[in-house]
């Protein structure tokens, strides 16, 4: 199990029996998967963890600090950088690249991310 204290990840072990293993595996969706992302969603933590080094993860995909994003969406193109584990887009951060595709649509509707 890994903790975030102070911007450090600890890790630790956790004993766990057959039952919890098996829900483990069947949320996990593929091999590729960890473990960590399937407890995320298992306990509805949709939300990304900020990484004591800058970078942003969500969804199990870690962004790096600096790493430059792109979205269109209506003919309307927007750019967005990580900055300190957070996406800023054009004088607005947010907690994830779905967060700031939603606040960019015309009623901040929701959107479907290709890619």
């Amino acid at each position: 199990m890994t903790q975030q204290t102070n911007s450090e990840i600890q890790s630790s072990t956790i004993k766990i029996d057959i039952d919890v293993f098996q829900l483990i595996v069947a949320e996990k969706q593929s091999l590729e998967k960890s473990d960590n992302e399937a407890l995320r969603r298992l306990f509805l933590l949709d939300h990304p963890s900020k990484m004591g080094d800058g970078s942003l993860t969500t969804k199990g995909v870690e962004l790096p600090e600096g790493r430059q994003l792109n979205m269109e969406y209506n003919g309307n193109k927007n750019f967005g950088k990580v900055v300190q584990g957070e996406l800023s887009v054009e004088g607005r951060n947010d907690n994830s690249p779905s967060q700031a595709a939603v606040a960019r649509t015309k009623a901040g509707e929701k959107t479907r991310l290709n890619g």
